[in-house]
This record gives structure tokens, sequence and C-alpha cells, in this order.
């Protein structure tokens, strides 16, 4: 998908999507869990049909139409956030609990005590938007992989950019909630909802096929390195490092999207 072809970042106002499993009461808020993707914010999307998956389980799930208004959001306070980059602080905010029903060998890594992933949640904080990929029902087990040592970073990395995964626009305070308007509400039916478990699953089957295909498993298998690599490491990196890391992968990814060449970039770093 082209984000440029459904955001122009220069436009005045444009449109996204939320899907809510109780529907939203009152003002829009920061209601996600705090080990979401970015921690807990307000989520949007692109495309409505990518979001359905987040209603699913809830007593009263409903879409949105959400209109933003950029000229009330400073430019340097939004974030184009993907490689690298994007997996240190997926890890920052996901990772940030105690998984207590692994008790296995592949138990999954709890990081809040390691220094470096609690100044990137601070980090995060100083920005009003972050637009990012999205980590959606399909590639979620893929996370859960990563974090349990199977895959490394490289080849979640190319699933995020070779199967189709849409970007989401995260809100990062309540502020900015402030500033987006509901322009309209729909109830998203049970047959909805199946139909896209259908497809998920069938969608998930694509993704094995498209990596096995394309011999992804074996490139990337000694390629990159796994989460335990990273965390042995990552006292050799201070916020310092990581920040310019960040803002020099915010410019370039902003520039590929405008170039419509995501493909050409999200390797480089």
């Amino acid at each position: 998908m082209d984000v440029m072809s459904k955001i122009d970042i220069l436009s005045d106002e444009f449109t996204l999507f939320h899907a809510s499993r109780e529907g939203i009461v009152g003002d829009i808020s920061l209601k996600s869990k705090e080990t979401c993707d970015l921690g807990k914010r307000f989520y949007l999307g692109f495309d409505k049909q990518n979001l359905i998956g987040r209603a699913i389980g809830g007593k009263n799930p409903k879409m949105y139409e959400i209109k933003i208004d950029l000229k009330s959001i400073n430019k340097d306070k939004i974030l184009f956030l993907s490689g690298v980059p994007l997996i240190y602080c997926v890890m920052a905010f996901r990772l940030n609990r105690e998984y207590k029903e692994d008790n296995n060998f592949f138990k999954i890594p709890y990081i809040k005590n390691i220094s470096i992933f609690k100044d990137l949640r601070d980090y995060l904080d100083t920005y009003d938007v972050v637009i990012c990929n999205t980590i959606d029902d399909y590639l979620n087990e893929y996370v859960k992989m990563f974090a349990r040592r199977f895959i490394t970073e490289k080849y979640l990395l190319y699933l995020m950019l070779n199967t189709g995964i849409d970007y989401q626009f995260v809100v990062m305070n309540q502020d900015t909630c402030n500033k987006l308007q509901i322009v309209n509400e729909e109830d998203i039916s049970m047959d909805v909802i199946e139909d896209y478990k259908v497809k998920s699953v069938n969608k998930k089957i694509k993704m094995r096929e498209f990596a096995a295909r394309n011999k992804a498993e074996f490139e990337y298998l000694f390629n990159g390195k796994k989460i335990n690599g990273i965390l042995k490491d990552i006292n050799k990196l201070t916020i310092d490092s990581m920040i310019n890391k960040i803002k020099k992968n915010s410019h370039s990814y902003k520039m590929a999207l405008l170039e419509q060449s995501i493909g050409v970039f999200i390797f480089l770093v």
C-alpha cells in the first residue's frame, strides 16, 4: 500500500479509521493497553478492513471514521517510524510486562528494568503522532515468534515490508486526541467479523507460502539478530545513538513514502 496515496502529510486534513470493541463513550481518549505496539495510545488506520480484528471479542464492536486537521499539529511532532528502530520501540512496550504463562525454554523476555527501553518510551512521549507499520493479527504471531527467539529482526522486517501490511497513525497523547473529530460511526456485524476471521487464516497461510517461496527463512536464519542477541548487546547502545538513528530513519522513511519507494529504504537501516 502506498501511504502517501492515502495521506499527504502536507495536506490540511484527512480521514482515518478506528475499530473499537465496546464503542467510544464520551470524548476520544487513550484507552488501549500499555503493552500495545507503542503503549497506551489511540490507534488509527488507513484501511478499515484491516482494523476489524481489533474489534473481535467485544460486546458492541464499532467502526469509526475520524477526521484530523494537520494544521493543528506541529509537523516537528510527527514521527515516521520503521526499520530496526520500530522493532526496538515495539519491544520497549510489548515486552514491558512479565509473561508468567511462559514457563518453557522459549520464555518471552522481561525488559522493564533495561534503562534504554525506558528511555525510548520517554522519548516517544515527546511526539504527538507516530506513523509506522501496523502489527496486526497477521504479523502478531511473528512478533511472538521473534520474542521467543525463533526468528531474527530482519525476517520480521521482511514480512512487514512484503506481505501487504497496512500502516497506522498513532495518536500519542490526550491533547492530540482532543483535536480528532468523529464523522461517522457504524456497527461491525458478526457476519463481517466471521468473514474477517476466514480471511485472516487465509492470509497467514499466504504469508508462510510467500516466505517459503522467496526462501526468506533460509536467507535470514543466520542474517540479523534474534532477540537474545539484541538484549546481549543492548548495553553497547546509548539512548542518544538510538534517538539519532530514529531521527535519521524518520527522515528517510518519510522521503521514501513520498517517493513511493519504501522497499528500497527499509533494508538500509
